[in-house]
């Protein structure tokens, strides 16, 4: 093979590694993506009662245990297996009401990957905070883009639903926004900041339910879904085009012989 040759092909496989390693974890594509979760979360006190009220904190760590597509047709999960997704929260409350209605604003959400001895996570262990937050940046929720998250009772227990845009996105996809919940056929409706809403167009969604922790050191076990909607990257698109361009001319080329350009390069390695 001459030095055109081998160019050629040392350029599709970059591009295909590049590609590869842009995605850590592999998001279901054209449909919508279902990570589930669960965790342990603690509540903080510090509007002085024990009930809870208007300052309230909450903290957390999660561990996401499978990745499908909405139809469940599409599994993703056996690449946590190498993989882990763990992350770490903190909100706070800003409105509360009797009848158990709660409005949340965020602190933070991050999302980290973990492989090897990053693989880790243990909600019981002393440094289960470092566990759960010491891979590599995943996504990232912080204050300022767009953020609603109400707390009501349903079924008989309570409910968190919020929509939310991501602040930063170390996915390798683009999350596009949709409006979750009227995509999975689910009633919208909420009541937040004095006024009944319905759906909103955000970059992901969750649910989460929470029940007293069977852990010490915790106020609440906690297990819910991430709604994500996946899409690649347009330099990830041309990036995988090329390649493909690439690969195609260069079977082209096998097929039909040496060119012009091929025999002089042949001489010129020889001389």
């Amino acid at each position: 093979m001459n030095t055109r040759s081998v160019g050629l092909a040392a350029t599709m496989l970059l591009c295909l590694a590049e590609i590869s390693v842009g995605q850590p974890i592999e998001l279901p594509v054209g449909d919508i993506a279902v990570l589930s979760y669960s965790g342990y979360e603690i509540l903080r006190h510090v509007n002085g009662n024990t009930s809870i009220g208007l300052g309230d904190m909450f903290d957390g760590i999660v561990r996401i245990h499978t990745i499908r597509n909405m139809q469940g047709t599409v599994d993703l999960s056996p690449q946590l297996s190498f993989t882990e997704l763990t992350g770490q929260f903190a909100m706070h409350v800003s409105a509360a009401s009797a009848s158990g209605h709660l409005e949340f604003a965020p602190d933070f959400f991050r999302l980290f990957t973990g492989t090897e001895a990053g693989r880790n996570f243990d909600p019981s262990a002393a440094d289960a905070l470092a566990r759960a937050t010491d891979g590599v940046l995943w996504v990232e929720v912080l204050p300022g883009p767009f953020f609603e998250s109400v707390n009501d009772p349903f079924n008989g227990a309570p409910r968190n639903r919020t929509w939310l845009d991501i602040t930063r996105n170390a996915t390798g996809y683009d999350l596009a926004r949709a409006q979750f919940p009227t995509s999975l056929g689910t009633d919208a409706a909420h009541f937040y900041n004095g006024m009944v809403t319905g759906d909103h167009f955000v970059q992901a969604y969750f649910e989460d339910f929470p029940s007293p922790s069977d852990l010490a050191g915790y106020t609440f076990r906690i297990h819910g879904q991430v709604y994500l909607n996946a899409v690649p990257e347009p330099s990830s698109i041309v990036l995988m085009m090329s390649g493909l361009i690439g690969l195609i001319r260069y079977l082209g080329r096998r097929r039909l012989g040496p060119t012009t350009a091929d025999i002089l390069d042949h001489a010129h390695d020889g001389s």
